[in-house]
């Protein structure tokens, strides 16, 4: 993401997150660890309601993942994934129907492949 010339993410937005607190200095901890969020066949395939062309992200990711297992970092992967039972309880999945693939265990809440160096030490 390259930053507007009226700042970081434009002058209405900086000004928001300014007021609200945002963007301050976090304390750091000691030993580092990568947590990879929703890096599934249902975020990455295009032919997928929820899914966008996200091969540079993939790759990248895949990098930044072989360097945390190089170090022996922590690497954290999340999913979203429903249970059958919650298809048709869920009020998200009414609003955002495309999501009623991302079944657990269904190929769409897999982790995309190419996006690990080795296969998640952690699901």
């Amino acid at each position: 993401m390259s930053p507007h010339a009226t700042g970081l993410h434009g002058a209405g937005t900086d000004a928001t997150y300014a007021t609200a607190g945002f963007g301050a200095a976090a304390r750091r901890g000691t030993r580092p660890a990568v947590v990879v969020v929703d890096l599934t066949v249902g975020f990455t395939d295009p032919a997928l309601p929820t899914g966008s062309e996200l091969s540079e992200v993939v790759a990248a990711t895949s990098t930044l993942v072989g360097a945390a297992r190089t170090l022996d970092a922590p690497v954290v992967w999340t999913t979203i994934a429903y249970t059958p039972a919650e298809l048709d309880t869920l009020p998200w999945l009414v609003k955002a129907p495309g999501m009623r693939s991302l079944v657990e265990g269904s190929p769409p809440s897999a982790s995309t492949p190419g996006s690990t160096s080795a296969a998640p030490t952690t699901p």
